[in-house]
């Protein structure tokens, strides 16, 4: 992304509002967007889109808390925030012992089921961790 997309999205930030999930019954609720999530798509290293989400204040303190670990679908935008204190596995680099504050989905649950994909009795799903 280059520094001319940057400021287009800084542009339009003012009317974006958050596309994370939010608990129940929020669904039709608009958060305001204070920041984006980017996260490069490509294979081998290679960069070849980006999806960009934008965040309320909610979320993006969220994404910077060592309380929470956000599951992102790529595939159809779903969300589901996962809190540390009572989740079965602990999102760590076990090589720098970090937190993953977001894992990225090569699919859910979700889309799984959804009649678009065509392929789901053969469909695996990647995990990506993004920090």
């Amino acid at each position: 992304m280059d520094a001319i997309e940057k400021l287009q999205l800084l542009v339009e930030l003012t009317d974006a509002h958050c596309e994370l999930n939010h608990g129940p019954n929020t669904r039709n609720e608009k958060f305001p967007a204070v920041d984006y999530i980017t996260i490069p798509l490509g294979k081998d290293n290679l960069v070849e889109n980006t999806l960009v989400v934008p965040v309320c204040i909610d979320c993006f303190e969220g994404l910077q808390s060592e309380e929470w670990t956000l599951l992102y679908c790529m595939r159809c935008g779903e969300s589901h925030w996962v809190l540390q204190e009572l989740a079965k596995l602990h999102y760590t680099n076990m090589h720098t012992m970090n937190h993953y504050h977001l894992i990225g989905l090569d699919g859910c649950p979700h889309c799984a089921s959804a009649e678009v994909c065509c392929c789901k009795k053969n469909r695996t799903t990647s995990v990506y961790f993004l920090d």
